[in-house]
């Protein structure tokens, strides 16, 4: 016999940054679109950080 209870299956803590991967290899234009794609896509708790211009930045 099955115990009664919360068996609710737990959702993983979500991403608090994301960063782009490889989006130096596209022109400015495609850059843009693929950063505006990410961010759009992304959950609203998550920040798409940019770290083009290799400033460094505190997380």
């Amino acid at each position: 016999m099955r115990e009664q209870g919360d068996h609710r299956v737990r959702a993983p803590d979500r991403p608090r940054f994301a960063f782009p991967v490889h989006d130096a290899l596209l022109s400015a234009r495609g850059r843009t679109l693929y950063c505006d794609h990410a961010r759009n896509f992304s959950l609203d708790s998550t920040e798409l950080v940019d770290l083009a211009g290799g400033e460094p930045r505190r997380f």
